[in-house]
């Protein structure tokens, strides 16, 4: 019989609450490949939907696409979706197109935003990462359970997922040292 009424609520839609033991193993077996994955689709989808470069795109998916926190991150995103453009045109022979821009200011640019010494470079997919880990961090099941699931079971339940998980980690940690 479920303890409270989320848990009741949760066992209507789900089945049944999981076991202590199920739980930790549904964590420990999540993988993280689906959010990658995404973190790139949200960053082709971010440029596609910036002002800059818009309406180079007949509709774009914004779906996907979580905004940047920080107005400078939108800004960084609508640089390099314009140095891209740029590039290809630059590549583009037919019609002229190639001689509209500076290819070599746009590879330059590209050149130096497009690395890990660059915040933006590191900050953007990590913002995107954070976003939209719960939702794709999930087992490999047939019927996949997401770790927001877990999330979406109140403060006390995370708090007790939590713990298991850090009690198995410190556990297992502790007996591969002896």
């Amino acid at each position: 019989m479920p303890a409270n009424l989320f848990e009741a609520m949760y066992a209507t839609a789900v089945g049944t609450m999981p076991s202590d033991h199920d739980g930790v193993d549904q964590l420990l077996r999540m993988e993280d490949d689906v959010v990658r994955q995404k973190v790139g689709d949200a960053f082709i989808a971010q440029m596609q939907n910036s002002a800059r470069v818009q309406v180079f795109f007949a509709s774009p998916e914004n779906l996907l696409a979580p905004i940047p926190v920080k107005q400078n991150q939108k800004d960084w995103i609508g640089e390099v979706a314009s140095a891209l453009v740029a590039l290809s045109l630059g590549h583009t022979s037919a019609h002229g197109f190639s001689a509209s821009v500076d290819l070599n200011n746009a590879q330059k640019f590209l050149n130096s935003n497009l690395i890990p010494s660059n915040s933006d470079f590191v900050a953007v997919p990590h913002c995107n990462y954070q976003m939209l880990f719960p939702a794709y961090c999930q087992t490999k099941d047939t019927s996949p359970v997401t770790f927001q699931s877990f999330l979406q079971r109140g403060k006390d339940q995370q708090q007790k997922w939590g713990s298991l998980l850090a009690k198995t980690l410190a556990s297992q940690t502790m007996s591969t040292r002896s």
